[in-house]
Order: structure tokens, then sequence, then C-alpha cells
């Protein structure tokens, strides 16, 4: 059995089902793993098998492991997302292909309301990220929560980049090109064929954009960031894809209204923040595509915008990519997250104090505090591994317990994210235990519950927690405990 369960709830008890079925036809295996498990249980029921099964995926009951499978669910990964939106649209397109935006987007808005009432995790996915009130809630809060056909009217308004329903109203008039429609599903599903085809029956595709309020073109499809969940998927042939488009005569810097619009919406910009062409390996490599087309490296206002959301996103190949392309490195945090150690001393000046001006990081926030900035430095280098670097910000006054979003600090964030390398260094230097962040957890909270809920990196979360231990970190700020991972019980028992 796996150390963690990639089942869904239903197939575990199914597979419980499946055992006891075993056992009453005196299957030897399965009488075994009841002895194993549950020995106990002479004439065993269903409940008993629920909770061999728990054991055999390390949680110390049925109960807990319902818990962790269902808090799984509820936040799934950015391509079970898409997968999940992409089925529940084809409900949407169960009448036919709708004609106009108002007839798309008013479709899809029943349907969330159908979906909401059917406790739907596609719909989950949908308010998650479009409701204003409803972003980080649990699928028992959000269920829980009463919402009206005005809100599903928002909520899909918002999913198809429109700011409000009354946005969509004032387009209702405007008709979906059928055309560059099937272009985005050929681009998105990777058929290269279909979308030569197209392109070379209309070329003018390549610049056209969609009736949609984000306004997108095909290429800013490519980047699989701000337009429709179900069309935020990135397929292998996605740089051939973006090469044919940008061959046909696409705008590579041209602006969509993704996010509310603005000079950062290019294609470059949406690229280097998304997940989707990260996760399928080839966003470093789109990137070199646009740079060849020539795309703005510094972005439109020439501030850095592509090199320095790459890195606030943590995409380090792309950000390396982008500077070793001629991307300028303005500021000390820009150098402290690539390692530049020689560009960063340029920052200070001989006596050793910082001399560089404000800092305004990719969300738009600014400040002159040499303190705050010499802070976001060092947790930069530390996000992104560079110890050289981190090292001198703190020989220049950086605060090894400086905090960044969520009151994260550098060990928190390390530890959370399963860096082993990153978590001794900071040990090493002191770096503090018990401070909170603003889930109130501790460094050692913070990764356990990374760690109960990893399946890749279980062997580097045991050496991250034992190192926390034997630094000291307080057991009893560990919440909730048990955490039912039976491994990671027993060392912090130990």
């Amino acid at each position: 059995m796996p150390t963690r369960p990639d089942a869904s709830l239903e197939q575990l008890r199914k597979l419980a089902k499946e055992l006891l079925k075993a056992h009453k036809t005196k299957d030897p295996k399965a009488a075994e793993r009841f002895r194993r498990h549950r020995p106990s249980a002479a004439s065993p029921a269903l409940h008993d098998a629920q909770l061999v099964i728990a054991r055999e995926y390390g949680f110390a009951s049925w109960p807990l492991l319902k818990r962790y499978v269902s808090a799984l669910s509820d936040w799934p990964p950015p391509h079970t997302q898409v997968e999940l939106v992409q089925k529940r649209f084809r409900r949407t397109l169960s009448l036919g292909p709708p004609a106009t935006v108002l007839d798309l987007v008013g479709r899809q808005a029943e349907d969330l309301l159908d979906g909401f009432r059917a406790r739907d995790p596609a719909t989950a996915v949908e308010l998650r990220n479009h409701h204003p009130a409803l972003a980080g809630r649990s699928g028992e809060q959000l269920f829980g929560a009463e919402f009206s056909i005005e809100e599903a009217r928002l909520v899909a308004a918002r999913g198809h980049g429109f700011a409000s329903w009354g946005d969509v109203e004032a387009a209702a008039d405007r008709n979906l090109d059928a055309s560059f429609e099937a272009a985005v599903d050929a681009l998105v599903s990777g058929d290269l064929e279909s979308l030569a085809a197209a392109l070379q029956a209309e070329p003018e595709l390549a610049r056209r954009r969609s009736a949609l309020g984000h306004r997108a073109t095909l290429l800013h499809y490519v980047a699989a960031n701000g337009v429709e969940i179900r069309r935020q998927s990135t397929p292998t042939n996605a740089v051939a894809i973006a090469r044919a488009l940008l061959d046909a005569g696409a705008d590579v810097d041209a602006l969509a209204a993704t996010y509310g619009g603005g000079s950062s919406q290019t294609t470059l910009c949406l690229l280097v923040t998304s997940h989707h062409p990260a996760q399928a390996g080839v966003q470093a490599e789109l990137t070199e595509a646009l740079l060849d087309a020539g795309a703005a490296i510094d972005g439109l206002d020439g501030d850095s915008a592509p090199l320095e959301s790459a890195l606030a996103f943590g995409y380090v190949d792309t950000a390396e990519v982008l500077a070793r392309r001629g991307a300028r490195i303005g500021n000390v945090v820009t150098a402290a997250g690539l390692g530049r150690v020689e560009v960063m001393k340029e920052f200070f000046d001989e006596a050793g104090a910082f001399a560089g001006a404000a800092h305004t990081d990719p969300f738009g926030r600014t400040t002159a505090n040499p303190v705050e900035i010499l802070g976001r430095a060092f947790l930069a280098a530390c996000h992104h591994g560079r110890l050289e670097a981190a090292r001198l910000l703190l020989q220049h006054g950086a605060d090894i317990a400086t905090r960044g979003p969520q009151n994260f600090t550098a060990l928190h964030r390390a530890a959370f994210e399963a860096k082993v390398g990153t978590v001794e260094f900071l040990l090493e230097l002191g770096a503090p235990l018990e401070l909170t962040n603003d889930y109130d957890a501790t460094v050692l909270d913070a990764a356990v519950w990374a760690a109960v809920r990893s399946r890749a990196r279980a062997a580097d979360y045991q050496r991250i927690l034992e190192r926390l231990l034997a630094a000291g970190a307080d057991v009893a700020a560990v919440s909730p405990f048990p955490t039912g991972d039976a491994t990671i019980d027993d060392l912090l028992r130990s």
C-alpha cells in the first residue's frame, strides 16, 4: 500500500467492501490483513474492514483517513481543478453551442446554481476562484453558505473575464466567434494540425481576440493564465503551437484585459506566473520562444516585471532564462533571488549600509525602508536556496526573523516546502522556532501540516521534522494531534 491515499473517499469505501467480501469467501490474503490490523474482529463487519484500510495507509482510524482525504479534495491540485471544470462544462454545452456571450455566461450561471445545490466539486473550484467572499473556504464552509442566482451570475461573469454581470449584459449583442473558439479548443488540446489549418484558412485569426471580457488573443491562451479555468491547460507541444501563432503574425506583446488589464497583461508576463506551463515542463522554453519573437524582456514599462514576477512565483528556471537573455536586475531583492552575490554588493555603500532605491514588489507593495527591503531580499534568497546570498544579507543587517506573506518567516517557508538544506542553514544560524504565522502555526506545526498532506516528499519532511525536534521545537504547538499519520505521530511522541 502507498504511504498516502491517492484514491477518492468513494474508492476507499469500495476497497473496504471488497476486502470484507474477500474475507467472507475465506481468502487467505484478506484474512492475513485482518490479523495484522484488526486481530480482535472474529466476525468482521464493514467498519472493521474500513479500519484495516485506514491502518494500511498509516492512519489510526477510518475517521482520520476520511478527514485527510476530504482535506485534499477541498483543494485539489490545479490540473485536477481544470479537469473538474472541463467535465462540468460539458453540461453547459448539452443544449448545443452557445451563440452569444450572454447565452454562454447565462447558461453557466444556471449550471453553477445547480452545481452548488449538488455540492459539485467543479462548482467549488469556480466559487473559490471567482466569488469575492468564498476564496479559501473549505467544502463544508462553502456549501454551507447561501448562494443566489445573482451570485451565480457574478461568478460566471468573472470566470469569463468580466468584472460584473452588468458588464455581461452590456455585451449582450456580442456574438461568439465560432472560428476563434474552435481555434482555442485546438490550441488547448494540442491539436496543432487543426490549428494550423484554421490559421491557413483565416490568417487574421492570429491577431483576433476573444469576445469574452478578458479579450485574449490565441497567444494569450498559450500562457494558460487569466482565461477561463476550463482552458487553463498546457499541451506538451505548446512551444510548437506558440511558434506557429507567432509565425502567423500574432502580436507578441499584445495586451489582454485579464486581471483587470494593464501593462503587465502581455503573454510573457502571464506565462512567467502560470502554474500550468511550468507543470508541463515548457515554461522556460516558451519564454525563449516569446523572446525570440521580440517580447519586451523587461515588460512594457521597463520595470523588470517578467523577471521579478517569475521569481516571486517561484519559477527559478524561467527567471534564469530571463536573466541570461539580458533582463535587467534592478534591485537587491531580484539579485538575491537569483543568487547574484556580486550584483548584490552594488547595492551597499563602502560602509556596508544599504544604498539602493525604494522597492516595489510584483504585487504593488512599495517600501523605502532599508530594513524591509533587506528582509524581502533575505526571504527571496532563502526561498530559492541562495544561501550565500542569504548569508551576505545577514552580514549587512537583515533580520533572520523577518516575515513575509502570511507572516511566514524564512524558516517557516523552508520547512513548509521541504527544503532540507535551507532549514539546516537557518537552524545553524539560530532562526527562531516558535514564532507563529497568520495560521497561528509555529515552524514545526506548519511543517507537520504540510508533511501530512505530502505524497511525494515524505523522506524530506521526515528529515526536517527530525531537525526541528532536535533543535528544541515545541511539540505541544502541533494541532491537531495526533495527526492521523502513524509515522509522523510516532516521531512527535518520541
